[in-house]
């Protein structure tokens, strides 16, 4: 078992992440405790690739964004990033070590892969699971890219979002103008939320509730068809958090006003929604995100829950044959 102690070690002992420099920047770990580390961490997360290839390099390492010290990953496949860079954002109570068949099906594609864990989760500092605005999740995004920027990651690059990471790339796009500062290829989100299933009732709920509970226990839902993965998250990962944090849910509803009162934005967003989900309301999302990306094109997996990179291979065979085919990459 991986534990949170082990991440707060992890993150304590790593330097900046260089994206830039030759060779694997792991080598360069002062000690051999942090090795140990990061190699539990890869082995308990199943990080190792080794059916890519033996020669996938990896490099770990923290930058700062506001009051938080991010944790962010960079895998290189063998013979090079010559075909670009996928940038990931995982969801709500997710982090980059649960993410390794997304991280696995770019690098089969020829991509380099950058992913970083949002505050609160994985092994980034912050309150467990919880943020002030998403305003700052976005702000972590921006720092990343100007970082990836400064130190020539190579391009064309792409953003791929689950569940709240399309949030994040919306609200990016429409309220931080992330498209006139940085250039990506090619935007997807995976079960993006804009509001949850039933929300009208659980919004009644929380209004009585929020003067009350500063945080809820939370029940780990059914959101994807594998077992094992289900099994995974609720046992035996330690980075999950058991709570529900209610500002995390202030902070989603000022979300929703701004997406609501936003503008039209040009961008060419692709979503992939399986009809399955029980985590995002998918049929009021969908409508609305359209109206303000009107260039927005959806891809629908029947009965394909919420956690569409961690679904069984029945599901998850269809979404990353409609990720390449987004990025227009065979393997």
């Amino acid at each position: 078992m991986f534990s949170r102690k082990d991440a707060i070690r992890l993150r304590e002992n790593a330097g900046a992440i260089n994206f830039a420099a030759a060779g694997s920047a792991n080598a360069e770990v002062a000690s051999s405790e942090q090795r140990s580390l990061i190699d539990s961490y890869r082995s308990h997360y199943k990080l190792n690739f080794e059916n890519v290839s033996a020669n996938v390099e990896h490099r770990i390492g923290t930058f700062d964004s506001g009051p938080y010290k991010i944790v962010c990953q960079y895998f290189i496949p063998e013979h090079g990033a010559d075909r670009g860079t996928a940038f990931l954002l995982h969801g709500y109570f997710d982090h980059a070590g649960i993410y390794r068949h997304l991280i696995e099906h770019c690098l089969q594609l020829g991509l380099a892969v950058v992913v970083f864990d949002f505050p609160g989760h994985g092994l980034s500092s912050g309150e467990i699971a919880n943020i002030a605005s998403y305003r700052e999740y976005n702000t972590v995004l921006a720092d990343c890219l100007m970082i990836a920027t400064e130190q020539g990651v190579t391009q064309p690059w792409s953003l791929i979002g689950q569940s709240t990471g399309g949030a994040i790339i919306m609200d990016s796009l429409l309220d931080n103008k992330l498209a006139e500062k940085f250039s990506f290829a090619h935007y997807i989100l995976l079960g993006p939320l804009v509001r949850p299933k039933r929300w009208k009732r659980s919004r009644i709920l929380f209004t009585f509730s929020r003067w009350f509970k500063a945080n809820s226990p939370r029940r780990f839902s059914q959101n994807s068809h594998d077992k094992d993965f289900l099994q995974f998250l609720a046992r035996r990962d330690d980075l999950q958090s058991k709570i529900l944090s209610r500002d995390w849910i202030v902070a989603m509803i000022e979300y929703q006003k701004r997406f609501e009162a936003a503008g039209i934005c040009n961008e060419k967003l692709h979503t992939i929604q399986g009809t399955g989900d029980g985590t995002v309301d998918w049929e009021y999302n969908l409508p609305r995100i359209k109206a303000k990306f009107p260039s927005a094109e959806s891809f629908i997996i029947e009965g394909a829950r919420h956690h569409l990179i961690n679904e069984s291979e029945q599901y998850r065979i269809k979404v990353m044959s409609e990720i390449s085919r987004i990025l227009e990459l065979d393997t």
